[in-house]
Formats: C-alpha cells, structure tokens, sequence
C-alpha cells in the first residue's frame, strides 16, 4: 500500500515536470537550432506564396541562408536558417515597408 502511494505521487511528479519543462525545451530549440523555411511560415502566421513573394528573396535573407552539402559536394535544396538571424533580417524587411 504505501509503495504504490509512493509511486502514485513519484508519477504525478513527473507528469507535472514534464508539463513545465517541454515548453522550456522547445523554446531552448528555437534558440539555439536551426529552423527550415516551413517552421519559420508557420512562426510567422504566414503562407508559403507569402513568404517567398515577401521574405525569401530579400537580400537579408539570402544573406543568411544555410545549406547543408551533398556528398557530391553540390549545396542541399533545403534552406535553414538560425532563429535569431532570421528575425533580425525579417525586422529589417519589415522596417522597409
């Protein structure tokens, strides 16, 4: 009876850990990884015609564009960016307007 109180409340515990720290963790990758040009749409509330007529062909953006390379040393079609340097350049765009 009193390990399965205990296991009880040691279960509780985790699950309202858990419920703390997965927000804090997807704010921790946010931060610091990379993010491809669909999470950044979906950041932003915009849609992918949007974003490309509006953003990706900015030179702010462009400027920070990373490309994974291929084995065949050709760079990747899939287009990351860091959280961080692509606020900064959508700031920059915005303020042109």
């Amino acid at each position: 009876m009193a390990e399965s109180m205990v296991e009880h409340i040691d279960n509780l515990t985790r699950d309202e850990a858990r419920k703390i720290i997965e927000p804090l963790l997807a704010n921790i990758k946010l931060t610091y990884m990379t993010i491809d040009q669909k999470k950044l749409e979906e950041i932003m509330c915009v849609s992918d015609s949007y974003f490309r007529n509006h953003f990706a062909n900015q030179p702010e953006m462009r400027i920070i564009e990373h490309r994974a390379p291929q084995e065949d040393g050709r760079k990747a079609k899939k287009i990351l960016y860091f959280p961080d340097e692509a606020e900064q350049a959508i700031r920059k765009i915005i303020a042109k307007w």
